[in-house]
């Protein structure tokens, strides 16, 4: 029942999508810095699913030795159980003008003479005898 990365009980025990179980804390920091699994080295998302089973066998540890406080913690709690969720980045969406300056910048990589023309409505307009000529 010890973590592979603290080696220390688990306090909060979480499943990551490789399938192996670490203590919330210690693969939260591991994942800062790496988006693959410590033992497997496979990429793994950011979802965290708590480990009922392994939680529940901390917690039997714990009422069978109830004067004991295991390595690394400061008490007897376990942390709060919390749900399985997916963090995103929060990302503002482009500005008008943002969005415009794209548009410009990519309409320069266009090469001239392929037909297409600015008929400066903000809409572009295919111009078949261009074409032809090119």
């Amino acid at each position: 029942m010890l973590c592979p990365i603290t080696r220390m009980m688990f306090r909060e025990p979480v499943v990551v999508s490789s399938g192996k179980t670490y203590d919330r804390d210690a693969i939260k920091k591991w994942l800062r810095c790496h988006n693959t699994c410590p033992e497997t080295r496979s990429k793994i998302s950011n979802l965290l699913t708590p480990n009922l089973l392994v939680r529940t066998m901390v917690i039997e540890w714990l009422e069978k030795n109830p004067g004991r406080i295991p390595e690394g913690w400061k008490c007897r709690k376990m942390k709060k159980l919390r749900p399985a969720r997916l963090r995103f980045k929060k990302k503002r969406p482009p500005t008008p003008t943002a969005v415009a300056e794209e548009v410009d910048d990519r309409l320069d990589l266009i090469p001239r003479g392929l037909g297409l023309r600015d008929n400066h409505e903000d809409e572009f307009a295919f111009d078949s005898d261009a074409l032809m000529e090119a």
